[in-house]
C-alpha cells in the first residue's frame, strides 16, 4: 500500500458514519459500477441474480475491451470473479444463474485474449453448473428454469477450448429427458451439435419420443 493510500486509510477510519456515507455516495454516484458493485455485494439474497446482472452491465459499460490488453478487461474479471464468490450450492438457481452469465462473457473474453485466468475462472463457472445438475433433485421447484439455464448455455456458446465440459453437459441432462417438453428442446440441440450417441442413449432409456 502507498504512503498516500496509508494516510487515506488513517483518515477514514476517524470520519463519523455521515460523512462516510456521503463520500460513498458521492463516489458512486460517479462510478455507476461501484454502484452495482454495493448494491450486489451486500443485498439481500432473493435479488441476488438480478444484481449480479446489473453488476456485469455497469461494469461492461465502462470497460473497453482493447485486442492485445488485457488490462482492459480487468474490471469486467474482477467483476466476475467477484460474483463467483456470492454462489452457493444451497441456491441452485442462483449459483446457475450467475455461473451461466460468467461463463458466457468468460467465454468472449478467451477468443480475445487466451489467458490463464480466464480458463480458471471458465472452468470454475463450469464447475459450479455441473455440481448443480449433479444434485438437482426432480422435486426442485427450480428445475425447470436451471434446465433452461442450462440449455441456453449449450445452444448459444461454443465450447471450442472446453470440448469435454459440454459432453459433460449434454450427457448429465439425459436423466431430465423424462419430460416430453425438455426432451423434444434437448435433442434438437444434441442433433445440432451431431451428438448422435445422445440421441440413441435417450431412446434406450425411454424409447421412441
Amino acid at each position: 500500500m502507498s504512503k498516500r493510500m496509508d494516510d487515506v486509510e488513517e483518515i477514514v477510519s476517524n470520519l463519523p458514519k455521515p460523512t462516510l456515507v456521503a463520500i460513498v455516495m458521492e463516489f458512486a454516484s460517479k462510478h455507476q459500477s461501484v454502484c452495482e458493485g454495493i448494491i450486489m455485494k451486500h443485498s439481500k439474497k432473493e435479488s441476488l441474480a438480478e444484481n449480479a446482472k446489473a453488476f456485469m452491465k455497469a461494469t461492461k459499460s465502462e470497460c473497453r475491451y482493447e485486442n492485445y490488453n488485457y488490462e482492459s478487461a480487468r474490471p469486467m474479471v474482477d467483476c466476475m470473479k467477484s460474483l463467483l464468490t456470492k454462489t452457493s450450492m444451497y441456491e441452485l438457481l442462483n449459483t446457475v444463474t450467475i455461473s451461466a452469465m460468467v461463463l458466457k462473457e468468460t467465454f468472449y473474453l478467451i477468443y480475445l485474449y487466451e489467458k490463464e485466468e480466464l480458463f480458471e475462472l471458465a472452468s470454475e463457472a463450469i464447475e459450479n453448473i455441473e455440481t448443480v445438475i449433479e444434485v438437482l433433485d426432480d422435486n426442485d421447484a427450480d428445475k425447470g428454469k436451471i434446465l433452461d439455464l442450462v440449455l441456453d448455455i449449450l445452444e448459444t456458446c461454443t465450447f471450442d477450448y472446453f470440448g469435454d465440459d459440454e459432453a459433460s453437459f449434454i450427457e448429465m441432462l439425459i436423466p431430465f429427458c423424462g419430460e416430453r417438453e425438455f426432451r423434444a428442446r434437448f435433442e434438437k440441440c444434441a442433433k445440432h451439435k451431431s451428438k448422435q450417441y445422445i440421441l440413441t442413449k435417450i431412446k434406450e432409456r425411454f424409447g421412441e419420443a
